[in-house]
């Protein structure tokens, strides 16, 4: 053997060669990310600082919150009027009941 290895062995360095060439011109993927996303922020930052975007955002928060209100209230009227909270503590209870004149 003169070292080169079998025609195999030289044919599959020389593909291996031939391919690793193909895939030189093809740029860093962080590099492309790094633009990606760089071109992302700008479009994201344009659109949130919209006057469409920000007129939704003030419906869609108003929407939430007069829905809320609205389930405050109806939770509210829901219960029975006599239902109350107690207003008075436990001590209190425990001495109207042990009291004969009350």
């Amino acid at each position: 053997m003169d070292g080169r290895g079998t025609e195999g062995q030289t044919l599959g360095r020389a593909m291996a060669k031939d391919s690793l060439k193909r895939f030189e011109p093809l740029p860093d993927p962080r590099e492309l990310r790094n633009l990606w996303f760089a071109s992302l922020s700008q479009a994201m930052d344009g659109y949130m600082r919209s006057a469409a975007f920000l007129e939704w955002m003030r419906y869609a928060l108003r929407v939430m919150t007069e829905t809320q209100a609205l389930q405050a209230t109806a939770w509210y009227g829901a219960l029975p009027k006599t239902t109350a909270l107690p207003s008075t503590s436990l001590h209190e209870k425990h001495s109207a009941l042990s009291d004969p004149n009350s």
